[in-house]
């Protein structure tokens, strides 16, 4: 397996949990985590599973990760594996909205 975790942060917790998502799959295959803006095309293209990961900010993902997102062409992810995850102030629920559910209703929007 190869895995890529593609994350954005803002005060480093997303990136330290991205960090160990990547360390336990890096037991099954090969793992890394790197950072949205970072992140390359041809990484994609090796991947076996991707994982997105993005603090919630305005009850969305990050701009950056916005942007990663909407520079995704549909259909090009069908073969992948994914999952999505945020970190975000625990609130109420209807007080709050996951960064991951939206991350998550893009990637079926693309057809994953």
């Amino acid at each position: 397996m190869n895995a890529l975790v593609i994350y954005d942060t803002q005060f480093g917790n997303t990136e330290q949990i991205a960090q160990a998502i990547a360390g336990g799959l890096g037991e099954f295959g090969q793992a890394r985590a790197v950072h949205v803006n970072r992140s390359q095309e041809a990484e994609l293209r090796e991947a076996d599973l991707l994982v997105l990961g993005s603090p919630t900010v305005a009850w969305n993902p990050t701009p950056a990760m916005q942007a990663y997102l909407k520079g995704i062409a549909p259909g090009s992810l069908s073969r992948l594996r994914t999952a999505c995850f945020d970190t975000r102030k625990r609130l109420p629920r209807l007080l709050s909205r996951s960064a991951a559910g939206v991350i998550a209703k893009r990637l079926k929007s693309l057809g994953v």
